[in-house]
């Protein structure tokens, strides 16, 4: 499957809003909380395979991905480390979306480098709110 992007940009402008890299096996999940952001002003790009979404972020830089973690090949987690130590998304905010909400999931993804855990499903609006408030 091809990367589906929505008004992305590689460089942006100081009153541009950040650039998102979802990352889900699921696409129709990817695809709803992608045109939802897409809706609400940010320049979205999906990806529903890890290796795929490492060349992406290498691509755009965005400043905030959105990541499964139960996905085929390389996990959530092994892809947020590997997130974390390219250069252009080594600062980048990261936000786990997952099925799995035991406290040693949730304690594996902040170890990992996410910033954020939420346990699906979660309201599109809630990841949204939380993208808003970033500085």
């Amino acid at each position: 499957m091809q990367p589906q992007s929505l008004a992305t940009s590689p460089t942006p402008s100081a009153t541009e809003r950040p650039r998102v890299l979802i990352v889900d096996d699921n696409a129709d999940a990817a695809d709803t909380l992608g045109t939802y952001l897409q809706l609400s002003g940010y320049a979205v790009t999906i990806a529903t395979d890890p290796y795929q979404a490492l060349n992406l972020a290498r691509e755009l830089r965005p400043q905030v991905c959105v990541l499964d973690i139960g996905l085929p090949g390389m996990n959530g987690n092994v892809l947020a480390e590997n997130l974390r130590r390219l250069p252009d998304t080594s600062g980048a905010v990261l936000i786990a979306l997952t099925g799995y909400g035991q406290a040693y999931d949730k304690q594996r993804a902040l170890g990992a480098g996410f910033d954020h855990y939420f346990v699906k499903p979660v309201n599109p609006g809630t990841i949204k709110d939380l993208i808003d408030r970033m500085p």
